[in-house]
């Protein structure tokens, strides 16, 4: 039987015990029996304490060291804790007074800030009397004020950022009235949203550029970087004309890192069965946030 399993026993003689389990009977050496409460478990120390960071999510608490096992519950970003210990990727924890366990790729020593003071602009191009591309019933100038507002409101509700427009309505802004608006409104980013269009129709996919000639063009290069890559991530069914330099006005004269996001091609017969779909320019509108969210971790 295990250590301080309890038993009812009896003295046999000097040196023996009889033990009652059950309706039988049995004999041990009475050295191996102590009288009284069993000692307690050795409580575990801690060996070091973490903070979840998942910014605007929450983290899985899990039966075990596997992403596929029971969630026992979840926690909010910057929760301090507690661990004993990592086996394959996971944090072992007390959660509720029982063990758990969470991912240390969602954590980190330094306690996260909950939300970033960085201002990101965002602006839509084209607008008012500019409609940008056109395809028949369908412009640039709306398709991407509705992809720019779900920015938006995926980067409020999520992170918590602090987002501003160049322009909300259907209204124009010259290029430098734009540039203007973003250093007015002391932004620490700007992205620029577009459609594309050729005079092919094979011409198709998504790409997005930052300015050589900015004097921010290194963390520009990031900023599109990200954004590309994410906006991939959520469009996989889109051409990748990946990330480009070129020196359109709008990002090579502000005053901050700035990207320049062409969505897909509305000349394009296989684009535009993205850019007319409203769960597609979510999807769009998400890419492009969560790149935005990526740099910002890194840079504020």
């Amino acid at each position: 039987m295990p250590q301080y399993t309890t038993v009812t026993y009896s003295k046999h003689n000097a040196s023996w015990s009889i033990v009652y389990i059950g309706t039988e009977t049995f004999y041990t050496p009475t050295s191996w029996l102590t009288v009284g409460k069993a000692p307690a478990t050795p409580v575990a120390m801690p060996k070091g304490k973490v903070y979840t960071n998942t910014p605007g999510d929450i983290l899985n608490v899990r039966a075990s060291a596997s992403g596929s096992s029971t969630i026992l519950g979840r926690l909010t970003h910057g929760t301090q804790v507690d661990h004993y210990g990592s086996t394959n990727g996971f944090y072992k924890i007390k959660y509720n007074g029982r063990d758990g366990y969470i991912s240390t790729a969602y954590t980190m020593t330094l306690k996260p800030s909950v939300t970033s003071n960085a201002v990101i602009v965002l602006d839509a191009g084209h607008g008012g009397g500019d409609p940008g591309a056109v395809n028949g019933s369908l412009y640039e100038k709306t398709i991407v004020l509705d992809v720019t507002k779900r920015v938006e409101t995926y980067l409020r509700s999520k992170y918590g950022y602090q987002v501003r427009l160049t322009r909300s309505t259907d209204v124009y802004l010259t290029l430098d009235q734009r540039v203007q608006t973003a250093k007015m409104l002391r932004g620490n980013l700007f992205v620029s949203l577009h459609t594309n269009a050729a005079t092919s129709s094979a011409a198709k996919g998504v790409e997005t550029f930052y300015s050589s000639y900015s004097a921010h063009s290194s963390k520009s290069r990031v900023l599109a970087t990200n954004i590309q890559s994410n906006l991939m991530g959520k469009m996989s069914g889109m051409t990748n004309r990946g990330v480009k330099t070129a020196n359109y006005y709008v990002i090579s004269y502000n005053t901050m890192p700035s990207a320049l996001v062409e969505l897909g091609f509305i000349s394009s017969p296989q684009d535009v069965t993205h850019l007319q779909n409203s769960a597609s320019r979510q999807r769009m509108a998400e890419g492009v946030a969560e790149g935005i969210a990526q740099y910002v971790r890194t840079y504020h």
